[in-house]
């Protein structure tokens, strides 16, 4: 955690051990199985708690225990669900109705979600292929700040390509091509509903299949037991601190 609020995260940082551990209540309560992941399952295991510049909380489910959570939440007006809007592009923003914090950023959990990959090498590039497209239908604006001449091409093309189709349909087939292949055997995982580069990333399909908790700062929270092969493959050399910085929020 921000102790000396260095990177003035700490007041963000407290209100999002508030937020975890209510939605880890709540996941107790109603046999949800999560696991922190990216940032907040990284600083779990290198901090026992925030990275000092982290200023938000990422869960990851699978689609079994994401059903879970949207049949269960509306009965819970602790929380405030945010989808399908120009804040909540293709990944479900959890926060506190009561939420303390009044500055410019309002702390979230966001909840990511494990889909099958595809064996087959083709079908596979298809679906990363189309979900990069979807990715660039479904924004609200263009954000042509970085990238390559190419890429901001591209995101020029689809985002044209989504004007015709409601967000809510949009929303629909990003689902669907995300969760091609959940129906059958595969090796590997991916998290499709996460930012453009870490699409690509893959994890071993039963990466969520074991999770236990485990510390926190002072709360308990669930974490899977071989989170090795998750930050690994996300991070490489995870338990090397970076070049501190300031934390960004990426905004489409």
């Amino acid at each position: 955690m921000d102790v000396n609020n260095e990177y003035g995260t700490l007041a963000i940082q407290k209100e999002c051990v508030r937020l975890l551990k209510a939605f880890h209540e709540f996941c107790t309560a109603n046999q949800i199985r999560y696991s922190v992941a990216y940032g907040t399952l990284l600083g779990a295991v290198r901090h026992k708690g925030f990275i000092p510049w982290d200023d938000d909380i990422d869960v990851i489910v699978d689609r079994k225990n994401y059903s879970k959570i949207l049949e269960r939440i509306g009965e819970f007006p602790s929380f405030k669900m945010d989808r399908i809007s120009p804040n909540a592009l293709w990944t479900d923003k959890l926060s506190l109705a009561d939420a303390k914090y009044t500055g410019e950023y309002v702390p979230t959990l966001d909840i990511f979600l494990l889909d099958h990959s595809l064996d087959n090498k083709i079908l596979d590039r298809i679906k990363l292929l189309s979900v990069y497209a979807l990715q660039g239908m479904i924004k609200y604006r263009l954000n042509l700040r970085k990238g390559s001449f190419f890429m901001k091409v591209c995101s020029i093309a689809t985002y044209i390509l989504g004007r015709p189709f409601s967000h809510k349909k949009k929303y629909a087939w990003y689902q669907s091509v995300s969760s091609w292949g959940n129906n059958r055997p595969s090796k590997c995982a991916q998290c499709y509903n996460t930012l453009f580069g870490y699409i690509s990333t893959k994890f071993p399909s039963t990466v969520l299949d074991s999770v236990r908790e485990i510390p926190f700062e002072d709360i308990t929270v669930m974490a899977m037991e071989d989170y090795h092969a998750f930050l690994s493959a996300q991070y490489g050399d995870y338990m090397t601190p970076p070049k501190e910085k300031r934390p960004s929020h990426i905004t489409s």
